[in-house]
């Protein structure tokens, strides 16, 4: 289901927020399926499930047992955009409830926010109350928020426009321990900016590069060159 399919995690290097990777190194993964394995993601994907347990524990105690459930998913593929798809870490679901004067409760709203958890190799040894990621001011739009990296704020906010999500938490777990912030969706940026960069990565350079690999004329690992330029293509 990734193969072929553009994936949230790699949205900031669609959008050039990403400076650890490019377009074209993007698009000879979805043409070649080039994986990666190292250390990193090694140290990731073990700690990971950590993580993922101590959020449920804080997000329990912060709301209640009975009003917090995280669902795993697998990868959501929307019916409107079906060459893009996102991989969350979690689905949170709040129950928001009101007393009745029978002392019964009834079920005011149930919101659904994305859990989307970093163990990065780079800040394993960060400690407690120094800042995971260096926090900034940002303005309303840019796609940047607070102390997520831009590449990690397309990712997120890319996943809640796709699902249809209220918001994030971005949780970040070191050796020490492990920060939790919440990320509202920004619909406006979604919507007027990264959407439409997908959209055009796709249309541009994905399905071009498909037809001309199946046409057997472009050489193993390699990716036709684009006749646009890469600033008017990635908006940077």
């Amino acid at each position: 289901l990734r193969f072929g399919r553009i994936t949230a995690s790699n949205f900031g290097t669609i959008t050039g927020t990403n400076t650890y990777s490019s377009p074209d190194d993007y698009l000879r993964s979805l043409l070649w399926e080039t994986r990666f394995d190292g250390v990193a993601m090694r140290w990731g994907s073990i700690n990971e499930h950590v993580a993922s347990k101590l959020f449920q524990e804080f997000i329990a105690d912060q709301v209640g047992a009975d009003s917090v459930l995280v669902e795993d998913r697998g990868i959501w593929i929307p019916a409107d955009l079906p060459y893009v798809g996102g991989s969350p870490d979690g689905i949170v679901y709040q129950v928001e409830c009101i007393e009745e004067a029978n002392d019964e409760f009834e079920v005011l709203r149930c919101s659904r926010c994305l859990l989307e958890i970093k163990t990065p190799w780079k800040v394993r040894d960060r400690k407690m109350g120094e800042p995971f990621y260096p926090r900034i001011e940002v303005p309303s739009g840019s796609g940047r928020y607070g102390c997520i990296p831009a590449y990690y704020y397309d990712q997120i906010n890319g996943n809640c426009g796709l699902m249809g999500l209220k918001g994030s938490y971005f949780v970040v777990l070191t050796r020490s321990g492990f920060q939790v912030t919440y990320v509202p969706f920004e619909e406006v940026y979604w919507s007027e900016m990264l959407r439409p960069k997908l959209e055009r990565f796709y249309s541009d350079r994905v399905q071009p590069s498909q037809e001309v690999q199946l046409s057997g004329a472009l050489e193993i690992g390699m990716v036709p060159l684009s006749h646009l330029n890469k600033r008017s293509l990635c908006g940077i």
